[in-house]
This record gives C-alpha cells, sequence and structure tokens, in this order.
C-alpha cells in the first residue's frame, strides 16, 4: 500500500509539473485544450 501511495504521490507532481507548465504557455495550452 506505501508503494501505490507513493506512485500516486509521484504521478500528482508530474501533473502538477506539467499543467504548470503549459500554464505559463497559452498558445500552448489552447492547442492542448
Amino acid at each position: 500500500m506505501a508503494l501505490i501511495a507513493l506512485l500516486r504521490r509521484l504521478y500528482a507532481y508530474k501533473i502538477g509539473k506539467i499543467y504548470s507548465y503549459l500554464a505559463l504557455q497559452p498558445t500552448t495550452s489552447k492547442g492542448v485544450a
């Protein structure tokens, strides 16, 4: 169970990083959305 929690945290961290990166580029976020 600890491993799953760790993977979830890592996944959320990656998603947050990608989301913030796209948020800094309006044109890219528009193309993705």
